[in-house]
């Protein structure tokens, strides 16, 4: 406060104060700071549920796409496997046109993806708790999970499984928003 200009000015004898005064002051700094802590971590307990809410849904959304992916990778096959054999008009082998297919699929297999977002929720899930200067840690984490779930949606095109992603990403969004705003 003192280094705001215009705000205190010393000139003279007459602006020091005496021994009552000083300590007057003394006691309204302590309060005055007391209280802008004690509203500080308030603020900081409200935040971090609210983080701790919106990446619960990004966590929700892993726990139910996950036990998709064995499914979702059969539905990649057969569809790759039906246009293949639209196109080729079964001109092509089978057992051929199912070793394309897999290949495929096997490009658009998102399980790696899904194991580190799990761990990037883990380690944020880590760090929020452990408190202390972590804004710059979350945020970072925030980016890995926001990777994580780009590169599902683009890999994972399956209907009702984007409009969950979109879904995630948002919560995800919502927490680097607020992560920004923590020390």
């Amino acid at each position: 406060m003192l280094a705001v200009p215009g705000l205190v000015s010393v000139g003279g004898q007459e602006t020091i104060l005496d021994q009552r005064e000083t300590n007057s002051l003394a006691k309204v700094v302590g309060e005055a700071v007391k209280s802008a802590l004690a509203m500080r971590v308030g603020e900081g307990e409200r935040l971090g549920q609210q983080i701790r809410d919106e990446l619960a849904q990004v966590t929700g959304f892993t726990d139910w796409f996950e036990p998709q992916l064995p499914e979702l990778r059969q539905a990649v096959v057969d569809r790759v496997t039906e246009r293949i054999g639209a196109i080729l008009d079964s001109q092509i082998e089978p057992e051929r046109l199912a070793q394309e297919a897999a290949v495929l699929a096997d490009r658009a297999d998102v399980a790696e993806e899904v194991v580190r977002l799990r761990s990037h929720l883990a380690t944020f899930t880590e760090r929020l708790e452990a408190g202390g200067t972590v804004g710059r840690t979350l945020d970072f984490l925030c980016q890995e999970i926001h990777r994580e779930l780009n590169t599902l949606g683009s890999k994972c095109r399956e209907l009702g499984v984007v409009d969950r992603i979109v879904d995630a990403k948002s919560a995800a969004e919502r927490v680097r928003e607020q992560v920004q705003n923590i020390e």
